[in-house]
């Protein structure tokens, strides 16, 4: 159950760090814990990509890159979460014992396979520590989805003995953790509803021939006009059709699904379809809210910096209270990367943090490999 607190003392210090599916930089988070999972945020940092490197993990993403250029780029985005971590320790003055590193998903199907890049071995030489990563296959070899695998941290963050609450994460893909009340995580469950911010990004991108890579705090949106004969046809897609467990990615919602609505649907303005797209992720989220009571729905992501969705959400969900998880202690930004510290921390500790119930996995396993500290 979540237990935080600036106060906390000793345990162990993990750096976790999640390269998001917008691959506009990396998140590195300082955290503390406690043997009795007690935990404290001591610091966070985030680095950037810049452009060039952008493009080039979209370009991988998107199928266009070669074992070359992917064995390259891995050990390149290892080298930049390495310095990042070191860069986070010396500006928070913190000194770590091990690094988490969820690394930069370039491929994602879940129950088949999973790839992360951002070489471990660099991110060890670097930093002088231990390194946990890979942490989707151990769940893929257990015939589950590999995702989403925050839930089991959400949990450790944000669990309540007497209150149900949901938490939601507004990335580049939308995942609800649903967290009724209780002492243990064996009632918990989630899944991806569908696009977060990836459809909006990519549109963004198109239409502004690659000068904007999103729509700051949903200005384009908010001057559009959703379509609701394009909507009801978006919500048709075979995904939001299937059952949970279930998880997607930029395979489904990426740059080559926006350019087939955009072919689709010729006519219509990019602020209309922005408006159209803001729409389908809150009706998609909504959707999936319903699983749970009226209840306190703790939001994370950069989607939340978006004027357009966060109204959109609460028109949708009236009987819902939507907070920032900043409420709860855990800074929206910083919340993948904090619950890699906790899976980081599970893994060295021998214990299983996948759950099946979440992801179709046959059985609970401890997740994640480990390199070794040189």
């Amino acid at each position: 159950m979540r237990r935080q607190g600036l106060g906390v003392r000793g345990g162990q210090i993990f750096a976790g760090v999640m390269a998001g599916t917008s691959a506009d930089g990396v998140d590195v988070a300082l955290v503390r814990v406690r043997r009795n999972w007690e935990w404290a945020l001591l610091g966070f940092e985030h680095f950037g990509f810049g452009k060039g490197l952008r493009e080039r993990v979209l370009a991988v993403a998107g199928g266009s890159g070669n074992a070359e250029a992917i064995a390259k780029l891995s050990v390149e985005l290892g080298r930049k979460i390495g310095l990042g971590v070191l860069a986070a320790c010396r500006r928070h003055r913190v000194r770590v014992e091990a690094v988490a590193s969820h690394g930069q998903t370039i491929f994602h199907q879940g129950r088949r396979a999973s790839l992360q890049i951002g070489d471990a071995a660099t991110i060890a030489a670097l930093t002088g520590c231990a390194v946990i990563s890979d942490f989707r296959s151990a769940d893929i070899a257990q015939g589950g989805e590999g995702a989403p695998l925050v839930p089991w941290a959400d949990w450790r963050m944000f669990g309540d003995r007497r209150t149900w609450r949901v938490a939601l994460n507004l990335g580049g893909i939308a995942n609800l953790t649903f967290l009724p009340p209780g002492r243990t995580p064996a009632g918990v469950w989630g899944y991806d509803t569908g696009p977060g911010n990836m459809a909006c990004d990519a549109l963004m991108q198109q239409i502004s021939s690659g000068r904007q890579s999103y729509d700051r705090n949903g200005v384009i949106a908010g001057r559009g006009k959703s379509n609701e004969a394009a909507l009801r046809a978006l919500l048709q897609h075979p995904y939001f059709r299937r059952r949970a467990p279930k998880s997607c990615g930029r395979e489904q919602f990426g740059a080559d699904y926006v350019a087939g609505l955009r072919r689709r649907w010729p006519r219509l303005r990019g602020e209309d379809l922005m408006a159209t797209l803001v729409e389908l992720t809150a009706e998609t989220v909504t959707r999936g809210l319903k699983a749970a009571p009226p209840c306190t729905v703790i939001v994370a992501g950069g989607g939340w910096r978006n004027r357009a969705l966060r109204e959109a959400l609460r028109r949708r969900a009236p009987g819902y209270s939507f907070m920032p998880s900043d409420a709860f202690g855990v800074p929206a930004q910083a919340r993948e990367a904090m619950a890699f510290a906790l899976l980081g921390a599970a893994r060295l500790r021998g214990e299983p943090a996948n759950l099946p119930r979440v992801t179709a996995a046959r059985r609970a396993v401890v997740l994640g490999s480990l390199t070794a500290a040189p």
